[in-house]
């Protein structure tokens, strides 16, 4: 197996880590595999070139999304909390949108993730527990819009065909 240190911007895609993690999955080590994987993907974006970010980015969130999978009782419990915290900033400063202040909004969302930490003595990481909820949430909001898509498509196919 490829070590990812030694690995060029242009040598790592989502198919190198789906056969990183394939040999692995029941394993122990995989969680703490994807942790370091996301740490040392988050240094090279930092020292990338804009035109290799992209592909950095998106294997960053394909990644973020695998972590989610491999603890998904405790990611729910903190999404939960999170989403409790989004709601409270509704319901205190009106819905989101581009006039809300979204420093504020933030502050909202780490509270959410500290008070977490403190009740179930854990240590998520803030700024990387929302980035795994962004990816996790904008993956399940596609994967849904996917779904309505299709079945919209088969609906049509079979007016088509009566």
């Amino acid at each position: 197996m490829k070590d990812l240190t030694c690995l060029s911007i242009k040598d790592i895609s989502i198919e190198f880590f789906d056969e990183r993690y394939d040999s692995i999955q029941k394993s122990s080590h995989y969680l703490n595999m994807l942790k370091s994987d996301i740490q040392h993907l988050k240094i090279m974006l930092e020292n990338s070139s804009d035109e290799c970010a992209d592909e950095i980015e998106m294997c960053l969130h394909y990644l973020r999304i695998l972590t989610v999978e491999q603890m998904p009782d405790t990611y729910e419990k903190i999404f939960s909390a999170i989403h409790g915290q989004a709601d409270l900033f509704e319901k205190e400063h009106g819905n989101i949108n581009e006039g809300s202040d979204f420093d504020l909004y933030g502050k909202y969302l780490d509270k959410a993730i500290i008070e977490f930490n403190d009740t179930h003595k854990v240590n998520f990481d803030i700024e990387e527990t929302l980035n795994i909820w962004s990816a996790y949430t904008n993956y399940k909001c596609y994967d849904e819009d996917m779904e309505f898509m299709d079945e919209a498509l088969e609906n049509w196919n079979n007016l088509q065909a009566q």
